[in-house]
């Protein structure tokens, strides 16, 4: 050991090297605890006692890195290299440090030193693969993946990687495998979990989703977005209770998040507490003024309430910010702004589901009067049925070449466009037509003596709000079995579940391929009863009588307490007493079809 004066220690003695040793061994054992300024004094003493010994340079680099001070941290490892250049770790930390500075291209450099040095360090691998990623090298990132996985088939980090990749390129269920692996690690993070149940609400597997998000936060009880996210599932389930528990501890743990406070108010609002729901949103709007979710949850309330005037403004928010997915950026022409359209002519497309687009389409019959042309785009299951409209407008499917028009707009902004203000600014009457039955739907018809229902249980299992809506098919058991009535089966859903038509109702599925041949089925029918989906909305413009089941928080277009509704003359209205009972409402319904019966 040199004792001079300058306190140098001589680190190539057995004496020297040994104190060194003791120095980082200290200083490893405070960043292991936790001292992070210990840590940093440990490994300064040893830098001042030995100026050239790289592992001091590492130490100090470790620190900066965890404390944030990325700048210090690449200096330290910078000069722990320059004393050791063929140390593979000290060339991995530096690509680190770089890759979460995003200079991807100099991270691979100095990632490639370090797997050049030691090709089986995964950890330097696995960087390396993701700065790939972020120079959209993509085939490159993928097989410096698949490589570290070839190592470690369930290395938390890579599989987590490699499985949000592969749901990104919508290879959903491959991607799920590898993020359920993820999971299965003891080193698994919050962001594993999260990513995970989210990848499984995307999938529509809501059980296997709150199992996850339930784990996650069994294992993170105080990371809220673990808690929000069992909180969105079990709001998805119709399991309103448990998510407001824990959505609310969610909002306690960070007051000033407007996600937490915006999806509290929505779980108040689907218990049919209103102002509670409103109060909540506008708490989330002072936290954000520009968080859109919460504008857009407000406008449903107002809409609900019969504010349409405020309603269908602020609805129009849902196309500002992040939800410009909104817009047709394929369109040319300027968004139409309500004013007179004499001499121009107008795109009009349908911007969300099959029911929106029916009760909205109505409004094109006017508009078709007042402009120069009209095209308006539906879904393919739709065209037929919308060319019913007036033969002067042009209806076309997604995909189509656009015709050149003056102005376009969505259906879900006529609202706003034509001032909707009350239940007065809408018409009743049908406005689509049925076409005529085929000849087998016909013949199948006059074979059946009675009165003929159209029945539809369930809606599509992907509509987040489906849980509320849908009923257990066995509830319409003693409604199914009353004389000289006879059901016929109007729910075309692709669920597995519901594929194939169950006993007491008679199966049309090959009378059915898209909303026109449904019409014409229930054009021939006395009554249509169905849950609160499109069949609703396609009974009630053509004009046949329908009773509509609707949960005790309704969608915003049925108001609230009304029987009838101002959209469709022939639709009645079969309203949820309270959250979950149906009961009374199968009550009713067995009276008053005994009743259409015997007339």
């Amino acid at each position: 050991m040199n004792d001079d004066s300058s306190g140098i220690v001589d680190v190539t003695s057995e004496e020297g090297s040994a104190i060194a040793q003791n120095i980082l061994d200290a200083g490893a054992k405070a960043i292991e605890t936790g001292q992070l300024g210990e840590a940093e004094k440990i490994f300064r003493s040893l830098v001042n006692m030995a100026p050239e010994n790289p592992e001091a340079y590492n130490g100090l680099g470790v620190v900066f890195g965890m404390i944030g001070n990325i700048r210090s941290a690449e200096y330290q490892f910078r000069k722990a290299i320059k004393y050791a250049p063929d140390v593979g770790m000290f060339h991995r930390n530096l690509g680190s440090i770089l890759l979460n500075r995003e200079k991807f291209r100099r991270a691979t450099d100095e990632l490639g030193k370090a797997l050049s040095l030691d090709p089986d360090d995964n950890e330097a691998r696995l960087m390396m693969a993701i700065a790939h990623k972020g120079r959209k090298n993509l085939p490159e990132f993928e097989a410096e993946i698949q490589q570290v996985l070839e190592n470690d088939v369930r290395h938390p980090e890579a599989n987590h990687e490699f499985g949000c990749f592969l749901i990104a390129n919508e290879k959903l269920e491959e991607g799920q495998k590898h993020l359920k692996l993820a999971t299965e690690s003891a080193k698994a993070g919050p962001i594993i979990f999260i990513n995970y149940g989210n990848s499984l609400i995307m999938t529509e597997n809501l059980p296997a989703a709150h199992d996850a998000f339930a784990r996650a936060v069994d294992l993170f009880p105080l990371n809220i977005d673990c808690l929000m996210g069992l909180g969105t599932v079990e709001r998805n389930l119709g399991e309103l209770q448990s998510a407001l528990k824990h959505v609310e501890k969610a909002s306690s743990l960070a007051p000033a998040h407007p996600i937490a406070k915006n999806l509290l108010g929505t779980i108040y609002k689907e218990m049919g507490d209103y102002e509670q729901a409103m109060g909540l949103y506008d708490d989330a709007l002072s936290l954000s003024s520009d968080f859109i979710p919460a504008r857009i949850n407000r406008s449903i309330i107002h809409l609900l309430r019969g504010e349409w005037t405020k309603g269908f403004l602020e609805f129009e928010t849902r196309r500002e910010g992040d939800n410009s997915m909104y817009l047709r950026h394929d369109l040319d022409c300027p968004l139409w702004d309500g004013t007179s359209l004499e001499g121009r002519s107008i795109y009009l497309y349908a911007e969300q589901g099959f029911g929106d687009a029916i009760q909205f389409s109505r409004f094109v019959i006017s508009i078709a009067a007042q402009s120069g042309k009209v095209v308006l785009e539906v879904q393919s299951e739709l065209r037929t049925l919308m060319k019913s409209l007036n033969a002067d407008i042009e209806v076309v499917a997604p995909g189509n070449d656009h015709s050149a028009t003056d102005v376009h707009a969505s259906l879900m902004s006529l609202g706003s466009l034509l001032k909707l203000q009350d239940a007065k600014s809408v018409f009743s009457k049908p406005y689509l037509v049925a076409p005529e039955p085929t000849k087998e739907l016909e013949a199948l018809m006059k074979g059946v003596k009675g009165l003929k229902v159209g029945l539809n249980w369930k809606g599509s299992s992907s509509h987040k709000e489906d849980a509320k809506r849908s009923i257990d098919l066995k509830m319409f058991d003693a409604l199914i079995a009353t004389d000289g009535v006879h059901f016929f089966n109007l729910n075309v859903s692709p669920d597995k579940e519901v594929s194939s038509s169950p006993d007491g109702l008679i199966d049309l599925s090959e009378h059915i391929s898209d909303f026109a041949d449904a019409a014409s089925i229930i054009g021939q029918l006395d009554l249509v009863i169905s849950v609160d989906t499109a069949t609703v909305h396609l009974a009630g413009a053509i004009g046949c009588s329908c009773w509509a089941l609707i949960s005790f928080v309704p969608d915003w277009r049925w108001g609230l307490e009304r029987s009838d509704t101002p959209w469709y003359e022939s639709v009645e209205l079969y309203r949820q007493p309270a959250l979950g009972e149906w009961s009374s409402v199968f009550d009713r319904l067995s009276v008053d079809l005994e009743k259409m019966r015997e007339t």
